[in-house]
Parts: structure tokens; C-alpha cells; sequence
């Protein structure tokens, strides 16, 4: 499954689409979940999650350590680590609000900062 989906992302095709979506996220997003809806209903699945949790159900598969998307991530551990004090940043709300990290919590309580990326 991993192999059918690397095959179709790294197609001409779908290269030229991500070229000309390249500065657009949600179309690129989306022709991403069009190309996993397809690949795991060609294998006979519904639910895209078969294919997006394969990296974490088998992280030892030398099939999901080829994937393109996993020997080319770039992910880090990044410069925070547990125990260290928060600093301020800013932030916006869902509303687009600009606000601050410390206006959002309460001083002496736990707090667990979790950020991603959907790109």
C-alpha cells in the first residue's frame, strides 16, 4: 500500500500538480487525501487512517522506512524539551485575535505545549 501511494505521489502527474499548488496548502492538502482515499479503496480499505498510522503500527517494515515521506522527513525534537520553563510567544486565536501564551494559562499549573504540521 505504502509502495502504490509513494509510486502515485512521485508520478509526473502529481508533480506537476504539486508545482503549480506549490504556494496553495489547501490544494495541496487536499490532492494529498485524494491520493490516500484512493490508495487504501484500491487495497480494499475506507479509512485513510490505515494507511497514515502505518508509520506508527509498523515503525520496523522496511516498506514504511522507504516511504518518501518518512526517509525525507525532517522532523526534530526541536529546542524544547520537558522540564524547561515556557517562554511567552504569540499566538492567535481561532478567530484570528492575536493574543499571548501567558494570557492563556494559569501560573503554577502544568501546561503541555503540542504543535504540528499539516504540510
Amino acid at each position: 500500500m505504502i509502495a502504490y501511494e509513494t509510486s502515485i505521489r512521485l508520478s509526473e502527474s502529481i508533480q506537476e500538480l504539486m508545482d503549480f499548488y506549490h504556494k496553495d496548502e489547501a490544494a495541496l492538502r487536499r490532492v494529498l487525501d485524494l491520493i490516500q482515499q484512493h490508495v487504501v479503496e484500491h487495497f480494499g480499505y475506507h479509512d485513510v487512517n490505515a494507511l497514515r498510522t502505518a508509520l506508527h503500527r509498523f515503525p520496523d517494515d522496511p516498506a514504511v522506512k522507504s516511504a518518501y515521506y518518512v526517509k525525507h522527513n525532517k522532523v526534530t525534537q526541536g529546542l524544547i524539551n520537558q522540564g524547561q520553563c515556557a517562554r511567552d510567544v504569540d499566538l492567535y486565536t481561532t478567530e484570528g485575535q492575536p493574543t499571548n501564551l501567558f494570557s492563556q494559562i494559569t501560573a503554577y499549573q502544568p501546561l503541555i505545549i503540542l504543535a504540528g504540521s499539516a504540510s
